[in-house]
């Protein structure tokens, strides 16, 4: 990207050292999880982790002017520098270089997508806000450039957040088929490493999994990703033309916000242009051309060629920086904008009222004296004609005429020239439009937004379906004909569901559809803790603002000694409905929404662990929030998600011994956590609603996830 349009918190991204820092990182990660396959002792990869440099880009350079092949290059210069330890053998084992690069690539995109998002919502905001200042700001529509009729100012950036808001549901649509691991080998079969190293990586680093493909990932992913971008470019771009439109001066209804010794041109000093608004518009076609170019990468050869590798090395670095750079410039000329409401206001006039002719024509539709439709379309062109021609001052002086008063009453004349009645449903619109930022208002601060969530869970059920229909784990290991291993989907036994309490009704009802195994479904029902019970403190918040209230408001008070699910579960229908699917289905999976103070689970886990005929109990936790960071410490390093295990080889042992555990074996003491797949941490200690989580059985069918505001308990 030219420097006038860079941007440094992504340019960083990009950077050939980050790429090399990706390159190697996932080489370890492969070499983690083949550890055992290889039989390479664990003191053998602890001393090749810590011997693993941060390579210099211009070392690599040099060695890909010999090989050219710039992968090969790298592969040497690490190699070379670690070629003392034993285990640096194993480096990109039955690897290719697409495997390697094309997971890299997911890695930055996955951050540089993370930011590009931040800001389009500062954008939607910046909409929100000004779609609510001018709701009732009357305008003139315009239609193939002509005045129509009466709209709202503020109208036109509620449909604008609309459409982002359509685009950006897209946007979080394609980041499950790119941001993800793609561990595969030459033609992508497996052959050499198999692929549970792939799901290990997706594991680990809370990536998706790529699923099948060739060599390299089907390009037409890369090409959808550059579609939403572009999209998201023109719906911006589309609303830069209308002001642009509106800043002409023989329209003057707007102005970009111009700095004192700002020029607008050379020769003309009084010349004020609008020039970020048309910088966006040569922006958004540079995007809309990369997004084009893409389509042409999607045939390869065979299992692959590299074709399309020298336009996306531009392709895939220049799109988010040319969109983050069309949305900050939006929405500082937002902000910064100025609205002539008094040239609004004239602009409405300037056709004589003409703007209402239809109003008019259908309350002459009403008079028994109209025969049709076509009568009064006449009738009231007739009148237009008479305004245009000069030839009466307004609309409303020829509505005066005899003939017409016999035909309205003043009473519709005044009802038909009312401007403000165009806006009477724009409210009700707007509920519908602003359902995330008001749903957010409800929030001390909203922490994830209804696509992370529903990403999650999609995250969430690929480690599902991996685990629950690998051959390995069916209770019948001998049976393992190829027939029946590809219709095992539906001869395997049924996993036994459990979803407790309403909470996890929300991310169950999401998730189950997203399941290609066998289940059978059970929703517990229990009046509550005998011991433990939640407790929250709203009475001293009522009269605080939202900036007092502070973050830690709910209290629990857990006595771990001391814990049971209440006195009516195992008397409940539900448990008692359990109980008899356990005698046929033997492995039980709990849906939790959330991870907080694990005495629930730790209740529920006692509980089933003493039902004979349960086998294997396993838990997958929608949030998991981390309360005491001296027991769950959090670990966050580049490219990593902020996660419960840190990023060396110990991160990745303890990862699998938490996917792995059987929580049929828990007892009380162990070091263990408490679920064994989780879709979101929350990080700080704070009572959140939202998507399943309530507040006195309120805010549940919230679609995002935000810390609770007391002042409306």
């Amino acid at each position: 990207m030219i420097k006038r349009y860079q941007i440094p918190q992504l340019e960083h991204f990009f950077s050939d050292s980050s790429k090399y820092k990706r390159w190697t990182l996932l080489e370890k990660e492969v070499l983690y999880s083949l550890s055992s396959f290889l039989q390479i002792p664990e003191a053998e990869v602890i001393q090749l982790e810590r011997k693993i440099p941060e390579l210099n880009p211009y070392e690599v350079t040099a060695a890909e002017s010999k090989t050219k092949h710039d992968f090969v290059a790298f592969l040497r210069v690490l190699e070379e520098k670690i070629q003392e330890v034993t285990a640096s053998k194993f480096l990109h084992y039955g690897l290719t270089s697409s495997d390697i690069i094309d997971s890299a690539v997911s890695l930055t995109l996955r951050e540089v997508n993370d930011l590009l998002i931040e800001e389009i919502e500062e954008l939607q905001s910046t909409l929100y806000h000004l779609a609510y200042r001018y709701i009732d700001t009357v305008q003139v529509g315009r239609t193939h450039g002509q005045h129509a009729e009466p709209t709202s100012f503020g109208y036109k950036f509620a449909i604008t957040y609309q459409e982002i808001e359509s685009a950006l549901e897209s946007l979080y649509q394609d980041r499950r088929n790119l941001e993800v691991i793609t561990i595969k080998g030459s033609v992508g079969t497996y052959a050499h490493i198999g692929p549970d190293v792939q799901e290990d990586l997706a594991y680990r680093l809370h990536m998706f999994s790529g699923g099948a493909s060739y060599q390299a990932l089907p390009r037409n992913r890369y090409t959808a990703y550059l579609n939403s971008l572009s999209l998201i470019g023109q719906i911006i771009n589309s609303l830069a033309f209308t002001l642009r439109t509106l800043a002409r001066e023989e329209i003057a209804e707007v102005c970009e916000c111009f700095e004192e010794e700002q020029v607008g041109s050379s020769s003309m000093p009084h010349k004020l242009n609008p020039v970020t608004l048309e910088n966006i518009s040569g922006l958004t076609r540079w995007l809309s051309s990369l997004a084009s170019l893409s389509q042409d990468n999607i045939p390869l050869w065979e299992e692959r060629d590299i074709s399309h590798s020298s336009n996306e090395r531009m392709s895939l670095m220049d799109a988010p920086i040319l969109l983050y750079n069309i949305v900050h410039k939006m929405t500082q000329t937002l902000k910064r904008m100025k609205v002539n409401e008094e040239q609004l206001k004239q602009n409405l006039s300037l056709t004589k009222g003409l703007i209402t002719s239809q109003s008019v024509m259908l309350a002459l539709l009403k008079s028994p004296k109209i025969k049709s439709r076509e009568e009064a379309h006449t009738l009231i062109s007739q009148l237009s004609q008479r305004v245009r021609n000069k030839e009466s001052a307004s609309l409303l002086e020829t509505l005066s005429s005899p003939h017409i008063k016999e035909l309205l009453a003043d009473e519709e004349i005044e009802v038909a020239s009312d401007l403000q009645r165009h806006l009477k449903h724009l409210p009700r619109l707007y509920q519908q439009i602003f359902k995330n930022e008001i749903e957010s208002s409800y929030y001390h601060r909203r922490l994830l937004n209804k696509y992370e969530i529903k990403n999650a869970i999609h995250y969430l059920a690929q480690r599902l379906n991996w685990y629950y229909t690998d051959p390995n784990n069916l209770w019948d290991p001998e049976d393992l004909s190829r027939e029946k291993l590809v219709d095992s989907k539906y001869n395997q036994e049924a996993v036994l569901v459990l979803s407790l309490l309403e909470g996890a009704s929300n991310f169950a009802g999401n998730l189950l559809p997203l399941l290609n195994f066998p289940v059978v479904f059970v929703s517990l029902h229990c009046s509550g803790f005998s011991k433990s019970k939640w407790k929250f403190e709203a009475s001293k918040y009522q009269e605080q603002t939202a900036e007092d209230i502070p973050l830690e408001t709910g209290k629990e008070s857990e006595q771990d000694d001391d814990y049971s699910l209440g006195d009516n579960l195992e008397s409940s229908r539900s448990f008692q409905k359990l109980l008899k699917l356990s005698k046929k289905y033997s492995r039980v999976l709990i849906l939790e929404d959330i991870v907080d103070s694990k005495t629930t689970l730790k209740a529920l886990y006692k509980t089933l662990g003493e039902i004979p005929t349960i086998k294997e109990i396993k838990c997958a936790s929608l949030f998991v929030k981390v309360v005491d960071h001296d027991i769950d410490p959090i670990y966050k390093e580049e490219y990593y998600r902020t996660t419960l295990f840190s990023p060396d080889y110990s991160g990745s042992v303890e990862a699998k011994k938490t996917r792995d555990f059987n929580f049929k074996n828990w007892s009380e003491g162990m070091n263990i956590k408490f679920f064994n797949w989780y879709g979101l941490l929350i990080s700080e200690d704070v009572w959140v609603v939202g998507f399943g989580l309530d507040n006195d059985q309120k805010y549940r069918n919230f679609q995002s996830l935000g810390v609770f505001n007391p002042k409306y308990s």
